[in-house]
C-alpha cells in the first residue's frame, strides 16, 4: 500500500485526526468455479478433486507509480515479452455437480490487450476487421458459452491467469488428469486488464469433458481452457448417451488411442471391441445397431460403402474429423431391423506403420430406434425407458494387457398426456417427447459453427421461400382433408359444428394436430419438402425451417428422405394442437423447467373476425405458476398471438391413431 500527504504544524498543534488514503499496489482476484457438467449415469454425477492450483504470467513487482507517471488507466500493453512462470500450491478442493469453490489472490499490476491477430481452429480470424467484436460461431450466445472461448484470443506469453490442476472423473466413471487454464481480467469473455487497487470477480462454469478439439501425444484440448492426459490407454468421446430421446436418434462416439509408446517410441499394436452383444447370452438389443466410420475416412471427410457416397452425409469441405461425417443422411424405416441388422459389433485396430492403420480418431455411430410399441399402453402408462449396453474390450496384443469398461444407453419413452374433453368431447391420448434437442450438444466434434445447433426455438413458418408467412389455409386445408381422406365431404359441410372444426384457427386436438402438420408439409404448393432435413442439418438450407418440419422430421424415412408411409398413413410424430399443447404443459409443469417459462408453438393459426384466419399471426401458449395458459386465445390483444416469424420452443407430440 502506499499515499501521500504533506503534514503541517497545523495539524497536529490542533490535534486534528489525520488521514491519509492509501492505494494498493496490488490488485486482488477473486475466482468463483462452478462445476455444471451436461453429463451424468445412473449411478453417479461427475466429480472433479482440485488438487494444485497458481499463477501464471503474475508479475513479481511493480513500480510505486503508473508508467505513465502517476495515472492509473494508461493503455494496456501489447509487447510479447513472456512474464514469470507458473507458481502454484497445493492443496485439495472436491467439487461435484452444483458445487462452488472460491479462490482469491493478490497479483501486481499486468495490463494486456487481447491478441487481435488470433486465429480459430478453421483458419478464420478471431476479431473482426476493425476489432470491435469477436466473431463468435454460430449459437455461441451466451456468457457462459463465450467463456470457453476467451483463451483463444489471449496473449498466453503474457495475460495472467489461474491454473487450475485437478482429477476429474467423468460420468463413466473414469479419471483424467485436467488443467484449467482461466485468464484473468475484467470479465470472463473478452478482458484481459489487471490494475493495481482493484478486485475482480469472475465466475467460472465447468461444463466437464465433452468438446474434443484437437489431440497430440495424448493431451487433449476440451475446450480453449481445459487440456487433459491420462494414463487410460484409449479415450472415449461420447455425449448425452443418457439423453436419448423416444424417436429415432443418431448417437456419435469418437476413440482416441492415448500414449505412452513402447520404450523404442514404437505404437503398440493394440485394438478396441465395441459390442452391443450381451456376453451371457451372445445376443444384442433388437432396436440398436452400429456403424464404424474409420479415421481415414474421419481424416479426408470421404465415406462411400459399396462404392457409393450416396446414403452418408460427407465432411466439412476443408475441415478434417468434422461433425456428422459418415452419419447416415436419414433415418429410414429398415435401418436398424434390415440394413444394419448384422452390425452389433465392431473392432478398431491400431497398428503401424501406416497413418491410417493407427485408428485414433475412428468414430462409431449408434442407430437407436424409436422407442414406440406397435399400439399404445393400456391406461395411464406411459412409454417405459430402456437402456441398452455397450461392452468396451481393450487388448494391448503386445503384452496381453486386458481393460473392459460399459457405456449405457438410456432410451425416454413417450410421456402420454389424457385430454380432459372440454374442445369438442375430443379424448384420444397423445403423447409428447421428453428432450428439445435444438437446445442441448450432442456431437464431440462439434465446433459451433453448424447452422442452427442450439438455437432458442423455431419460426411458425418462414418470412420467404418454404412455407410462406402470409397465406390463408382455411379452404386450402378443408380440401387437403378431404384428398387425404381424413373426413368426408358430409362432414365438412354438416352444419357450423362440423365445419368450423375444419378450420386452421381450430386446431385443439384428436388428430387435430396431426392433419394439420400432415397438411401444412404435404399439402402446400410452395412448402419446403422433408427431405431436406437430415439427421445432421450442416448447411443453412438443411435447417428446419419451421416448428412443423421439426416435429415432422421425427418420423422415419424412405431411402430418399420422405416421409415412412405405413398402411396410407405418413408419419406419427406432428405439431401438437392448442389445447394439447395447454394439457401436455399443465400436466408436466413440474417436469420440466423450460415449460414454466417460455413461449410454445402450436399448429393453430390465430383467427381473426367472427370466422376466419388471421394469416400473419399464429397461436403460442405459456403457463403461469397457476396452472392458466397465457394469450392461448383468439382475442386480438391476448399475447400468445404472435407473428408467425417468431421464434418460439417446440414439443413434438406423437400419436398412434392418426
Amino acid at each position: 500500500m502506499m499515499g501521500e500527504r504533506v503534514i503541517t504544524r497545523n495539524d497536529y498543534v490542533s490535534n486534528k485526526n489525520v488521514r491519509i488514503d492509501l492505494k494498493a499496489l496490488m490488485a486482488r482476484i477473486d475466482l468463483n468455479i462452478k462445476l455444471d457438467p451436461s453429463n451424468e449415469s445412473g449411478t453417479g454425477l461427475p466429480r472433479m478433486t482440485i488438487t494444485e492450483y497458481g499463477v501464471m504470467n503474475m508479475p513479481e513487482r511493480v513500480p510505486y507509480v503508473a508508467r505513465n507517471g502517476g495515472a492509473y488507466n494508461e493503455p494496456a500493453d501489447t509487447t510479447n515479452q513472456p512474464l514469470e512462470p507458473l507458481l502454484t500450491k497445493k492443496e485439495n478442493r472436491i467439487l461435484t455437480k452444483g458445487d462452488l469453490v472460491r479462490f482469491h489472490y493478490y497479483t501486481y499490476e499486468n495490463v494486456r490487450q487481447p491478441y487481435w491477430e488470433a486465429k480459430r481452429t478453421n483458419g478464420t480470424n478471431a476479431y473482426n476487421d476493425d476489432r470491435t467484436a469477436i466473431n463468435y460461431p454460430q449459437g455461441i450466445d451466451t456468457d457462459e458459452e463465450k467463456q470457453r472461448w476467451k483463451p483463444t484470443i489471449a496473449r498466453k506469453w503474457s495475460a495472467s491467469a489461474i491454473v487450475l490442476k485437478a482429477d476429474y472423473i467423468t460420468h463413466q466413471n473414469l479419471m483424467y488428469k485436467a488443467q484449467f487454464t482461466i485468464f484473468i481480467g475484467e470479465n470472463t469473455i473478452d478482458d484481459f486488464t489487471v490494475r493495481r487497487n482493484r478486485q475482480y470477480v469472475n465466475n467460472v462454469t465447468i461444463k466437464g469433458l465433452d468438446y474434443v478439439r484437437n489431440t497430440d501425444d495424448g493431451v487433449y484440448t476440451f475446450d480453449g481452457r481445459v487440456n487433459v492426459q491420462s494414463d487410460n490407454p484409449v479415450y472415449i468421446s461420447v455425449v448425452n448417451e443418457r439423453k436419448v430421446d423416444a424417436h429415432a436418434s443418431v448417437l456419435p462416439m469418437d476413440f482416441f488411442f492415448l500414449r505412452p509408446l513402447n520404450a523404442d517410441g514404437t505404437v503398440p499394436n493394440s485394438s478396441v471391441k465395441v459390442s452391443l452383444k450381451d456376453p451371457a447370452t451372445n445376443t444384442s438389443p433388437n432396436w440398436i445397431r452400429l456403424e464404424m466410420i474409420t479415421a481415414e475416412e474421419m481424416k479426408s471427410g470421404v465415406v462411400s460403402r459399396n462404392g457409393s457416397t450416396e446414403n452418408f452425409i460427407q465432411g466439412m469441405p476443408g475441415q478434417e474429423y468434422s461433425a456428422g461425417t459418415g452419419a447416415r443422411k436419414y433415418f429410414t424405416h429398415d435401418l436398424v431391423t434390415n440394413t444394419l441388422l448384422a452390425n452389433d459389433e465392431c473392432i478398431v485396430y491400431r497398428r503401424q506403420p501406416d497413418e491410417y492403420s493407427d485408428g485414433s480418431r475412428t468414430r462409431i455411430y449408434f442407430y437407436i430406434d424409436e422407442n414406440i410399441p406397435a399400439t399404445a399402453p393400456d391406461g395411464d402408462q406411459n412409454v417405459p425407458d430402456r437402456t441398452a449396453t455397450v461392452h468396451i474390450t481393450y487388448k494391448n496384443e503386445e503384452t496381453g494387457e486386458v481393460r473392459e469398461r460399459t457405456i449405457d444407453i438410456n432410451q425416454r419413452g413417450l410421456l402420454r398426456v389424457k385430454p380432459n374433453g372440454q374442445v369438442n368431447e375430443r379424448n384420444i391420448d397423445f403423447f409428447i417427447e421428453y428432450y428439445e434437442e435444438y437446445m442441448d450438444h450432442s456431437d464431440p466434434l462439434d465446433m459451433h459453427v453448424m447452422p442452427g445447433e442450439l438455437y432458442d426455438g423455431l419460426r411458425w413458418c418462414n418470412p420467404g421461400p418454404g412455407i410462406d408467412t402470409n397465406f390463408a389455409t382455411n379452404s386450402a386445408y378443408r380440401d387437403w382433408l378431404v384428398s387425404q381422406g381424413y373426413v368426408s365431404r358430409w362432414n365438412i359441410g354438416a352444419g357450423t359444428a362440423a365445419n368450423t372444426r375444419y378450420r386452421s384457427y381450430n386446431i385443439y386436438g384428436e388428430k387435430d394436430g396431426y392433419w394439420m402438420t400432415d397438411f401444412m408439409i404435404n399439402g402446400r404448393s410452395n412448402a419446403r419438402p422433408i427431405n431436406l432435413v437430415k439427421t445432421y442439418n450442416r448447411t443453412e438450407e438443411e435447417q428446419p425451417p419451421t416448428a412443423f418440419h421439426y416435429c415432422y422430421g421425427k418420423n422415419k424415412r424412405n431411402a430418399d428422405g420422405t416421409v415412412y408411409s405405413d398402411n396410407g398413413k405418413q408419419g406419427y410424430w406432428y405439431m401438437l394442437g392448442i389445447t394439447e399443447l395447454e394439457q401436455a404443459m399443465e400436466k408436466y409443469y413440474p417436469t420440466f423447467p423450460e415449460f414454466q417459462e417460455n413461449w410454445y408453438w402450436s399448429a393453430s393459426s390465430a383467427k381473426s373476425g367472427s370466422n376466419s384466419e388471421d394469416t400473419q399471426n399464429a397461436r403460442a401458449t405459456q403457463t403461469g405458476r397457476d396452472g392458466s395458459h397465457l394469450g392461448s386465445g383468439n382475442g386480438a390483444n391476448q399475447p400468445g398471438r404472435q407473428p408467425r416469424t417468431n421464434y418460439n420452443r417446440i414439443r413434438a407430440g406423437y400419436i398412434f391413431n392418426p
